[in-house]
């Protein structure tokens, strides 16, 4: 999966100080598309399929996007010259059909899963969604509070900011540096 690396990367889902937000359904707003929503658990091999899948179809352009809180799993794969979109739609970037059959196909990896096996480790498996749940949380109370502290630094900026004053500098400065 080497070709990968020079395939364009972009985010479509992050934490914000308004908690998770995603543009997930934005991608495919405009008729024709095909998308491919993927649910299943962690390491079921959501991203590892979007990955070969993207590989396999490199003449066909895709973008990947990348996971905001892993830049090794995938969060979907795009290919905009085909209008074709697959994407993971467990959470946190939960994604439902709203045209089901017509526009999406629901994509099940949890029939994957060896589920006598993960319920032998289910405390294990407990313990660690709890401990990642709790520092999504963390992560997300620390952004909340620099978006507080941004806008209140954009607030003071913009009360001390003399807009003639800076586009004369502009102006002055344009005039030295472009003859």
């Amino acid at each position: 999966m080497s070709e990968l690396k020079d395939m364009p990367k972009v985010f479509l889902g992050a934490t914000s100080e308004n908690g998770f937000v995603n543009r997930f359904a934005d991608v495919y707003k405009e008729k024709d598309w095909r998308v491919y929503i993927i649910k299943g658990g962690p390491g079921c091999g959501k991203s590892t399929f979007m990955k070969r899948i993207a590989n396999d179809f490199a003449d066909k352009n895709p973008i990947l996007c990348h996971c905001s809180s892993d830049v090794d799993s995938l969060d979907a794969v795009v290919f905009s010259d085909i209008k074709v979109m697959i994407a993971d739609g467990t959470s946190p970037h939960i994604l439902e059909p709203k045209l089901p059959a017509v526009k999406e196909r629901i994509l099940n990896f949890f029939d994957i899963l060896d589920s006598e096996k993960l319920y032998k480790k289910r405390y294990e498996i407990e313990k660690a969604f709890c401990e990642n749940a709790s520092y999504h949380k963390t992560a997300a109370n620390y952004i909340k509070t620099a978006g507080v502290l941004l806008r209140d630094r954009l607030k003071t900026a913009k009360h001390n900011f003399n807009q003639t004053k800076a586009e004369n500098y502009a102006k002055s400065l344009a005039k030295r540096l472009i003859k």
